[in-house]
């Protein structure tokens, strides 16, 4: 039975998330053997994480989704970016009153010769199916409108990728049976789930790197000291430690905003973080000498989760353009 009120309930079960992604998720292992994830997807049940997005009893839900999501992040962005998926369709589901026990949602992806979004039946989207999905929430590239579809009916295209393979990454396109059209306000809501857990994840990554970051710094040694003395050093980490920081507060700022001024704080919020986990997880490669590529060190692979946790989200023009016009109005 989970908690359902108070801040200390939510602390005492982050608590319990910690604990479990500490045991099951190490820093730096990006891909889980199936052993390895059949004992996490086990534990994550067991504690009622894979179906926090379908509990309707829930008080305050975007902030337990979106902190259990952050605490995930630090460990794995792979699977906070699976679950992010999970939660936003899961609520989709559950306000048209249709089964969201397994479901995943993404965002078509291509721009037509015109530069416009193509159409969601013309267009690839990416899913994570590490957690075995059963539907799926499609939702278009403006955020607008989306369909939901059993996996069954779409069809699987073969695409290179680097970036969050722990999520198992597929790519899909959409068969034109099967497919049914979302109310145009759960489809807007999904958007905006979607886009705040996103960037949930992408502040948990960006805390992630820069806790490995600074116990790098403490741990290793040059001239006899700690390499975290060294000034240089020091202010890579100062500045890493800001990025993150302005994040949270903006993640802050949309879980408690109302109305429409609770879409324009989610593109603000998630315009930063999709920069900022980016630039912390360069910064993260520096502070251990350049060395990002190379396994033996957790950051190997950051950058391009970071990177591919950016691209998850609404592309950073149309979110600039949406911020302008609610700044500006519709100028002549």
């Amino acid at each position: 039975m989970l908690p359902v009120s108070a801040d200390a309930d939510l602390e005492e079960y982050l608590g319990v998330v910690r604990r479990l992604a500490e045991e099951q998720l190490p820093v730096g292992e990006r891909v889980l053997s199936p052993d390895r994830l059949g004992t996490l997807r086990r534990l994550l049940d067991q504690a009622g994480v894979l179906e926090l997005g379908a509990e309707t009893e829930l008080d305050g839900a975007v902030r337990w989704l979106s902190s259990v999501i952050t605490t995930i992040a630090r460990r794995s962005p792979a699977i906070a970016f699976a679950l992010a998926s999970r939660y936003a369709a899961q609520r989709a589901l559950v306000a048209i009153d249709t089964d969201a026990t397994s479901a995943v949602a993404g965002r078509a992806a291509g721009l037509d010769d015109a530069g416009r979004f193509r159409p969601i039946e013309d267009s690839d989207v990416a899913l994570p199916v590490v957690l075995d999905p059963a539907s799926v929430v499609i939702l278009d590239g403006q955020g607008r409108s989306g369909v939901i579809v059993a996996r069954s009916f779409l069809r699987d295209k073969e695409v290179a990728r680097s970036g969050l393979d722990g999520a198992h990454l597929r790519t899909f396109q959409l068969s034109r049976d099967g497919a049914a059209a979302l109310p145009a306000p759960v489809a807007v809501a999904a958007s905006r789930d979607l886009e705040l857990l996103l960037t949930a994840a992408m502040l948990g990554t960006a805390e992630g790197a820069l806790q490995v970051s600074e116990d790098y710094a403490r741990e290793r040694r040059q001239f006899d000291a700690p390499i975290g003395s060294f000034a240089g050093l020091r202010a890579i980490l100062a500045e890493m430690r800001h990025r993150a920081g302005a994040v949270r507060g903006l993640l802050e700022s949309a879980l408690t905003a109302e109305g429409v001024q609770s879409e324009v704080r989610v593109l603000e919020a998630s315009a930063a973080a999709g920069r900022a986990v980016v630039q912390v997880a360069i910064d993260a490669i520096q502070v251990h000498g350049g060395y990002g590529y190379i396994e033996e060190y957790p950051v190997a692979g950051l950058l391009r989760d970071a990177v591919s946790l950016r691209a998850a989200a609404l592309p950073r023009r149309l979110v600039m353009a949406r911020l302008a016009d609610d700044r500006l109005g519709a100028l002549a």
